[in-house]
């Protein structure tokens, strides 16, 4: 059915007779068009603005822990400078009551 078929192209005659399974049918009006890739362009562009939306996202994360860590640090240090000068007024106001009961006791040791 198919093994005695006349193709002509540009005025040419060409046979298959079925012996030559290389024959190419000619393609006179053929133009390749490529596939509409719009939707696959979209998804790779928005696949890198994801990829790039996690890497900043990820960026400012490490910046606020930053942050946070020096704040932290910062208040640590402050309430240990704070805690050191109680320390340091209790450590005098327990001197400055021990000369007093001195002194009260010298007064009273005076006046007998």
């Amino acid at each position: 059915m198919y093994n005695n078929r006349k193709y002509s192209r540009n005025n040419q005659t060409l046979y298959n007779n079925g012996n030559n399974s290389n024959f190419i049918p000619p393609f006179t009006n053929f133009r390749y068009k490529p596939p509409n890739n719009t939707g696959t362009n979209l998804a790779l562009i928005g696949g890198v603005l994801t990829t790039v939306g996690d890497a900043l996202a990820i960026i400012g994360t490490i910046i606020q822990l930053n942050t946070d860590t020096a704040a932290d640090f910062q208040s640590q240090v402050d309430d240990y400078i704070a805690e050191q000068e109680q320390d340091n007024l209790r450590d005098e106001v327990e001197e400055l009551q021990e000369k007093i009961k001195q002194m009260e006791e010298l007064l009273k040791n005076n006046q007998t």
